[in-house]
Parts: structure tokens; C-alpha cells; sequence
């Protein structure tokens, strides 16, 4: 059963990964439920974690964020957590991406992840149990993803930044009407990788309506 929480808190994009490499002698000694690192990395930073709402969940969709259904499905997958004022940073912070594995010290920032994310530490078949553990001392590492950028048809070169205006709305003031359709940009902020999906948004889109690509950063 996920530990009660009561808050408000943002959803943030969560890539929970699973370790191989397995470590009795590592940081935690607790039973081990969860794959973990076979040292505690000098570039990660100490959290605690725990996790809310159904199992296999998404956690909410009711976040202040503003994804709604979306963190069901790809690229979220469930993978979301809800974060307190030092990772929402007054929604700056909505779509972040953050690597976890559990960590070494005890906690200094909280991850309450959907049951999904969660679970996705154990090792195959001990999701549950993991779950059940209480309070999780974990490490996590804040990925920069990207850069947006916008292009409408028949403009070969320009690339229009946009902004973040709040939670998961970006805005582009361009100060004239735009020519649909639009290809987005995106733009890797640490590898400085590119993926372009283009004519993403169609000629007769409307305001609320959800477009999809499945083109993604290499791994």
C-alpha cells in the first residue's frame, strides 16, 4: 500500500532506470528488493522516495503540471513523480527528466513516484516487496533533455525558441500569424544531439488537441 501523502505537488518526468549490476557489499544493507550501484556515485545527489496512488499506476493525473492522461502514455509511460518545492521550482521544473537508483545517505530531497516508477527499481519480481519497504534512500541525477524549437511551412532555415510559459505549456511569441503545418526541433542539452519531427502539427489544428512522433534521442 502506497504511504499516504497529502499534497499538491507538480508531476515530473521520471526516467527510473534498472541496474544490472547487483552488490551486497554496496551502500544500503537492507534485504535487497532493488538493483542497485556498486558504489555511491560522486555525481548523483541523495534523495528519499516513496510512491502513491495505484500499484502499476501513473500516480495522478490531476497534477499541477497540466499533462492530464498524457503521463499514461509514451514518452511519460507512468514513469512521473510528484516533486516538493525544490524540484517544481514554481513549475519550471514540469517535464524535467531525473535518473534514480538507490542511494547511501540518508534523504535531503523527496521523490513521491507514481507506482510505476517506483516498482521500476526492483529487481524482476520484487516490485512488490519493494513497494512494501516504507521510505527508500535513494540517488538521483537531473537530465537535461532539450531545447524546443519551432518551424512553419515553407521556411526552410528559421528556427523559432520557444518558451516555457507554465507547467507543460510552451509559448512562441512571433508576433505574426504563423503558416501551419509545423515541424518541431529538439535539441539535446548535453549531448547537443538533434531530432527534427516534421510537419508534427497539421494545417487545421486546433487548440487542446494532442499530435504524436516517435522519433527519439539515440541511447
Amino acid at each position: 500500500m502506497a504511504l499516504a501523502r497529502s499534497h499538491s505537488w507538480s508531476i515530473l518526468t521520471l526516467l527510473a532506470l534498472s541496474f544490472l549490476l547487483i552488490n551486497p557489499g554496496s551502500c544500503f544493507k537492507r534485504k535487497l528488493f532493488y538493483n542497485v550501484l556498486n558504489e555511491c556515485q560522486s555525481t548523483w545527489s541523495p534523495a528519499g522516495a516513496t510512491w502513491y496512488e495505484s500499484a502499476n499506476g501513473a500516480g495522478s493525473n490531476e497534477g499541477a503540471c497540466g499533462y492530464g492522461d498524457a503521463v499514461e502514455q509514451a514518452p511519460f509511460s507512468s514513469f512521473t513523480t510528484a516533486g516538493g518545492p525544490s524540484l517544481f521550482k514554481s513549475g519550471k521544473e514540469c517535464g524535467a527528466c531525473y535518473q534514480t537508483s538507490p542511494g547511501c545517505v540518508s534523504e535531503s530531497v523527496h521523490f513521491d513516484l507514481s507506482g510505476t516508477a517506483f516498482g521500476a527499481m526492483a529487481l524482476p519480481g520484487q516490485a512488490d516487496q519493494l513497494r512494501n519497504a516504507g521510505v527508500l534512500e535513494i540517488q538521483y541525477q537531473r537530465r537535461r533533455w532539450c531545447s524546443v524549437e519551432l518551424k512553419q511551412a515553407g521556411d526552410s532555415d528559421s528556427w523559432l525558441p520557444l518558451q516555457q510559459s507554465w507547467g507543460a505549456v510552451w509559448k512562441l511569441d512571433a508576433g505574426v500569424a504563423l503558416q501551419a503545418p509545423f515541424s518541431i526541433r529538439l535539441t539535446g542539452l548535453d549531448s547537443g544531439n538533434t531530432i527534427v519531427a516534421n510537419n508534427v502539427i497539421p494545417d487545421g489544428w486546433k487548440p487542446g488537441e494532442t499530435n504524436t512522433f516517435d522519433v527519439t534521442f539515440a541511447t
